[in-house]
């Protein structure tokens, strides 16, 4: 597949197009490593907030890539679903559930 000049305009046709080449995993790959970088750099923290906090992080950004298209609903599901999980673990963790 050769690079389409006269298809892209902008940055964020750059990125629908090498999600296209890549078979549609370019953004929930970029989430995945988000995710994973974020949570190893907050690990100085206990594992519940350092887990939290990646997976809030991961959702926004989950959020934005599905804006411009680069991931699909079931993607920003299950970081919303990591959220939620992740915050009944701190509850738990803290004592107050």
């Amino acid at each position: 597949m050769y690079y389409p000049l006269q298809n892209i305009t902008n940055p964020i046709e750059f990125l629908q197009w090498t999600n296209q080449l890549t078979g549609y995993y370019f953004g929930p790959m970029v989430v995945l490593g988000f995710f994973f970088v974020t949570f190893i750099s907050l690990k100085k923290y206990e594992s519940e907030k350092a887990f939290a906090t990646a997976s809030f992080l991961s959702a926004i950004l989950c959020f934005l890539l599905f804006l411009i298209n680069l991931t699909s609903v079931h993607h920003l599901m299950i970081t919303s679903i990591m959220v939620l999980v992740s915050l009944f673990a701190l509850k738990k963790s803290e004592g107050t559930v």
